[in-house]
């Protein structure tokens, strides 16, 4: 029995389905059509595509599912009908392409989660960087509270995070994500003190 959704992706890229669709693609880059960007942050590779602002990514079948809110087996259909492959599809996808399926699904959303988590911690390390920063801009260590203190003491440390947060390698960036608990406390137990103090000066 012929595998019609490996025969999909090996005759139809996620590139080619991006501009069947409409996406305009320059150099293997893209806008991405699931979150709003000004800057092409959608990247095509490999006959699979990424994108590094939200995390989506896959084949063009996950591509096609994502476009036009469709399962699996319904972007398998449309691509056939669209780029005119001829499979049959009278039978439904077997049970370890079903399995295959909801794996990516889940991949994908755990994905889109720890995206959501960096966006969120980068903002909160952002803002706890900023309020120490200008204690230590502005303070001479004689002047500061215990509070401002611990602030400007971790400075370093959540200069690191942002880094890594930025510009690190997923495995460093998951380091930071298994201490996600530890990070946030930290960062707002110094926005909250510096805060209160500033309300009570």
């Amino acid at each position: 029995m012929i595998d019609v959704f490996k025969e999909v992706r090996e005759r139809v890229s996620a590139e080619d389905a991006a501009r069947h669709y409409g996406i305009e693609v320059n150099h293997h880059k893209a806008l991405c059509p699931f979150h709003s960007e000004r800057t092409a942050s959608l990247s095509f590779k490999a006959g699979r595509y990424h994108c590094f602002g939200c995390g989506a990514g896959g084949d063009s079948i996950d591509f096609t599912s994502r476009l036009l809110s469709l399962d699996p087996l319904g972007a398998v259909k449309e691509l056939n009908r669209a780029f005119a492959l001829c499979l049959p599809l009278d039978k439904g996808p077997t049970g370890e392409e079903r399995r295959a399926a909801r794996r990516r699904r889940e991949s994908i959303e755990t994905r889109r989660e720890f995206e959501r988590w960096r966006a969120e911690t980068l903002d909160l390390l952002t803002d706890a960087y900023r309020e120490g920063y200008q204690v230590e801009l502005y303070k001479s260590i004689v002047e500061m509270t215990d509070t401002e203190i611990t602030a400007v003491t971790w400075l370093p440390a959540l200069d690191y995070w942002i880094d890594l947060l930025s510009n690190g390698s997923l495995s460093e960036q998951m380091e930071i994500f298994r201490d996600r608990e530890g990070v946030k406390k930290r960062c707002q137990m110094i926005l909250d003190g510096l805060r209160m103090k500033s309300e009570t000066a």
